[in-house]
């Protein structure tokens, strides 16, 4: 069973206790798998962008790979 736009409340032994659109739900489960997706938190750039120049990189910008945070850095630096 796959279950999208859900809180997880809790997760027992035998179910998980899920909220979707408002009610909440129990689903039987002796496994769980959570496919969560983030987004980017970086209020901080806001906050002090007028008084320092500010370069935001990583998972601030936007969710991604390793590897694509490492060289949007590596070229943030090389332009400083």
């Amino acid at each position: 069973m796959l279950t999208t736009s859900a809180a997880v409340q809790k997760i027992t032994e035998a179910a998980v206790i899920i909220t979707q659109d408002g009610k909440e739900k129990q689903i039987p489960a002796d496994t769980v798998i959570i496919a969560a997706g983030y987004n980017p938190v970086n209020q901080l750039e806001a906050a002090i962008e007028d008084y320092v120049d500010v370069t935001v990189v990583g998972d601030a910008v936007a969710s991604r790979k390793i590897m694509d945070a490492i060289h949007e850095a590596y070229h943030t630096i090389r332009v400083m």
